[in-house]
């Protein structure tokens, strides 16, 4: 399987799904482009992806700032390229956008490596209110999330049925998480995150290894991610090979929110 062709499939089809569970959602499609709008007043939610790289023109960049501004909304560019600098990089640029992410997208196809987690760890899917809230406290906690985002934004994603979210604990206390994201027949991992107090105890390897045998076990042949340069040696060592970027921009206006 191409990981870089699912993630960008699995990524597009959240966007197509989502007006079904979220008012507000809407998505279009033209010439090159694919534009999904949550209505979140966050850039990294609004999201217009350049379907090909060497084919985008100063047109395509230009129009993306137009449909966003209709709604007023903030907004970033998703490219996935096979290099680290897209070809579209210097014409992005020159427009006045800013390349803020280069995440390394990565996949594996069958059982992952063998690799000693925390056996310690209680991992399940979060079900109760009161397990929304630990997932919720561990996804602030483990990506140092500002204060000011609005974290009732996570509260809509545990509702939508596309996701599947996971929970870990150390007896009582919540220390990891992560999230399945399945559509157009591809599972996505997202959220794999691990308290800072608690980072460093093979929590974070228990959480991808439930997360993938989950997908298998639901019929899927893999998962893909996105990986930061943190995660991804964790992610080489469990099996799962590199494919490509997913590189975000933003306009100059958003560098710093929302």
């Amino acid at each position: 399987m191409d990981g870089l062709a699912a993630f960008q499939q699995n990524s597009l089809g959240f966007f197509h799904e989502l007006p079904r569970y979220l008012p507000g959602a809407r998505y279009l499609q033209e010439d090159g482009l694919f534009v999904g709008v949550t209505g979140w007043n966050l850039s990294a939610f609004n999201n217009a992806f350049i379907r090909n790289e060497r084919q985008v023109t100063p047109d395509h960049v230009e129009r993306i700032r137009e449909i966003f501004a209709a709604d007023e909304l903030p907004f970033s560019v998703m490219v996935y390229s096979r290099e680290r600098i897209p070809m579209c990089d210097g014409l992005l640029k020159e427009h006045g956008y800013f390349d803020i992410f280069t995440d390394q997208v990565m996949i594996c196809e069958g059982p992952l490596l063998p690799r000693n987690g925390n056996s310690g760890v209680d991992i399940h899917a979060v079900g109760n209110a009161d397990e929304q809230a630990d997932f919720l406290e561990v996804v602030v906690n483990a990506f140092e999330l500002p204060s000011s985002l609005p974290v009732e934004i996570f509260n809509d994603l545990l509702h939508i049925p596309l996701f599947h979210p996971m929970i870990g604990y150390l007896g009582d206390a919540p220390v990891g998480s992560g999230m399945l994201l399945c559509c157009q027949d591809i599972a996505a991992v997202y959220n794999v995150g691990t308290i800072t107090a608690m980072r460093n105890r093979g929590i974070g390897t228990a959480m991808v290894t439930a997360l993938h045998q989950c997908a298998l076990a639901d019929g899927f042949n893999a998962t893909v991610l996105a990986s930061t340069p943190t995660g991804y040696s964790l992610y080489q060592q469990l099996g799962y090979r590199l494919d490509g970027y997913q590189v975000t921009y933003a306009p100059a206006e958003y560098l710093n929110g929302p």
